[in-house]
């Protein structure tokens, strides 16, 4: 559907700029914004989190009986807004769908407590937790900034703020990566695995990487702060650069019909 838009020769651009040819096109900013936040489905980690939250979600809902049991949560692939809050409902509801997952992998018989096990299992390691926390922290902060884009009445001074917010954001998130890390992480992970009897540990690794390089660290805190921070920044903050084009973009004049007189 996007490239029936942008197409400068066949496209949806092409037949509004015959009769106005002024008219400027300009991207959509929230689908550029959700292009970059995709990007980091190539961290393998991320990539596999976002999976086991999809089969969650799928699991419950594919039943009414297990449907009752958690909150209503679904995670679209287009609609990106929701997207972004459904990521953020189901962390702030995640202890309620673990204790759930491991009454069903107990009680329930057929495949459905094998699908429960395989979940639970899934769900209890120090990775997924980690990665679950990294996303909705940002899933939160991204969710204000796609809802300004997407509103009917735009309200350019606001969506400025946001984006001017999110820079700031994530510069700041650079700097003092240490400690936005133990504060927004790496503390509610902590109580987290706690309350649910998860003992956090570093992952068992490879005596001999070909790909890679292993992280000789033994501490929880260190290791996941580097694996899921300073790995991931290459991919978490060309945010920058998104924003930045939300921000040029989003202009009085960024409309299809900003003047022009049509030609017969």
């Amino acid at each position: 559907m996007v490239a029936l838009l942008w197409l400068k020769d066949n496209g949806v651009q092409a037949k509004i700029r015959h009769p106005y040819p002024k008219a400027a096109f300009v991207h959509c900013s929230t689908h550029r914004l959700n292009l970059v936040v995709n990007d980091l489905n190539a961290v393998p980690s991320i990539r596999n989190a976002i999976g086991t939250i999809k089969s969650i979600i799928t699991f419950f809902r594919e039943s009414p009986k297990r449907s009752a049991m958690v909150p209503n949560i679904s995670l679209s692939e287009t609609r990106w807004t929701a997207k972004y809050k459904s990521i953020r409902i189901f962390a702030s509801h995640f202890d309620e769908i673990y204790n759930q997952l491991e009454k069903i992998s107990t009680m329930e018989t057929g495949s459905g407590r094998q699908i429960a096990h395989q979940l639970l299992c899934a769900t209890s390691s120090s990775t997924f937790l980690f990665c679950l926390a990294i996303i909705s922290y940002y899933s939160a902060i991204l969710e204000p900034v796609t809802q300004a884009l997407q509103a009917v009445q735009l309200d350019l001074l606001q969506v400025q703020e946001h984006v001017e917010n999110l820079l700031r954001v994530i510069k700041d998130h650079r700097s003092e990566a240490e400690e936005h890390f133990r504060t927004d992480v790496f503390d509610k992970v902590t109580l987290l695995a706690q309350k649910l009897d998860i003992d956090l540990s570093v992952p068992r690794q490879c005596g001999r990487q070909i790909y890679r390089k292993n992280l000789e660290i033994d501490d929880v805190e260190q290791y996941f702060r580097r694996k899921n921070i300073a790995n991931q920044r290459s991919q978490v903050f060309p945010l920058k650069h998104v924003a930045t084009c939300c921000s040029s973009s989003v202009t009085p004049h960024a409309g299809f019909f900003s003047g022009g007189t049509p030609q017969s």
